[in-house]
């Protein structure tokens, strides 16, 4: 270890016990001092106000949470799923019943209920540390949003969940590459459903848009609801980590009149034939499906 590192290592072990972490952070912010180290090694606990292109909101940030850390460093319009969430807050304003399917931190179903304060919308995350901290990002901002600790997927029953003892986005009903790397893994049984016996078992009276982000179990999610994405036609945007789960991912919308846009988290959206990246970059891993209407209405045709 260099003495650099030495001196920076004596720094953060520093840092855990200062008390005006958040202050500090936010005149690092102004004055746009941090680098990428910074951003992540600097954490602090509390709520903020999140600015962007939303009426505000705030987030809680706990220790280790590095996905609301990136969103208090660079905002929701600048951040990790910028162009994602512009549309999604494009498509909540005129839906109705909203469903965030692997809500993480509860960004996808705040933002929907904070554009709609009509719309009914529904939270599933299964994790148990982030089910917490999706609870309280919800309760500080006093939103009546249905918050469900089950895993959607296309059984109904019980079901193995691995997971980490930190806050993380790749907790999963799969145990994938992301957590095996993970020293800190553990597994547990959580409740499953699929998404039409949930719409079934709480007579929910329409499906509009769903936002899915599993960590490739997207595909198990739409089997447990093809018959709703034939009879309610809802929009969505999926996650596809690859190119082989965007296949499977197609089938379920053949010969049902869908348009695929591949979203660019830098440029934006394009249409394309088939849910397939030619170039596997880190800024697009989501897509809209979306039915020709709604794409002519938001003039993305």
């Amino acid at each position: 270890m260099t003495f650099k590192s030495k001196i920076y290592k004596t720094a953060l072990f520093f840092w855990g016990y200062y008390p005006f972490k958040l202050w500090t952070l936010m005149l690092l912010r102004f004055l746009k001092v941090p680098n990428r180290k910074f951003k992540t090694d600097l954490w602090f606990e509390g709520a903020f106000l999140v600015h962007g292109f939303f009426p505000k909101f705030k987030l809680i940030c706990t220790k280790n949470d590095l996905s609301t850390l990136s969103i208090f460093w660079d905002g929701v319009d600048k951040g990790w799923d910028s162009q994602s969430l512009k549309i999604w807050a494009r498509l909540s304003s005129r839906s109705s019943y909203i469903y965030d399917i692997g809500s993480n931190i509860g960004l996808y179903a705040i933002v929907a209920k904070t554009i709609n304060n009509k719309a009914q919308v529904y939270a599933f995350e299964p994790s148990k540390k982030m089910n917490t901290i999706l609870k309280n990002n919800i309760e500080i901002n006093d939103l009546d949003i249905s918050i469900n600790t089950i895993a959607i997927s296309n059984l109904n029953g019980n079901i193995k969940f691995f997971d980490l003892e930190v806050p993380t986005a790749v907790a999963s009903l799969k145990l994938n590459d992301n957590l095996k790397s993970c020293d800190n893994l553990e597994e547990y049984t959580v409740e499953v459903n699929t998404f039409s016996s949930f719409i079934a078992n709480n007579d929910i009276l329409g499906v509009d848009l769903v936002s899915i982000d599993v960590e490739m179990n997207e595909p198990e999610v739409l089997e447990g609801m093809v018959d709703i994405i034939a009879s309610c036609r809802p929009d969505f945007i999926v996650e596809v980590l690859n190119n082989e789960i965007g296949m499977k991912i197609e089938m379920f919308f053949k010969d049902l009149n869908y348009l695929f846009f591949e979203i660019d988290e830098r440029t934006g959206l394009k249409k394309c034939e088939r849910i397939h990246r030619e170039h596997e970059v880190s800024h697009s891993f989501n897509f809209l499906i979306c039915k020709h209407s709604t794409a002519v209405e938001l003039e993305l045709i």
